[in-house]
């Protein structure tokens, strides 16, 4: 594996900060089970969230008003 292609992984604040959550926030709905981007936990039992996964979440989670629905149709 070539190490210097891997993207730095993101912290549980930097994900609260890109989701203008608190970090509290997202650990909370973390540990209760909510939809969130995956995420890894590493032997120091730190979790850290790899970006493609986030942007992947937030890219399944939009959501179409009615009116851009209206638009296509």
């Amino acid at each position: 594996m070539n190490t210097s292609t891997l993207t730095p992984l993101l912290s549980t604040k930097d994900l609260a900060s890109l989701l203008g959550l608190k970090t509290n926030t997202v650990e909370r709905l973390r540990c209760q089970g909510h939809d969130l981007p995956r995420h890894v936990k590493l032997p120091s039992g730190a979790i850290r969230y790899d970006p493609k996964d986030v942007q992947d979440w937030l890219d399944k989670n939009k959501h179409k008003t009615a009116a851009s629905q209206l638009a296509a149709a």
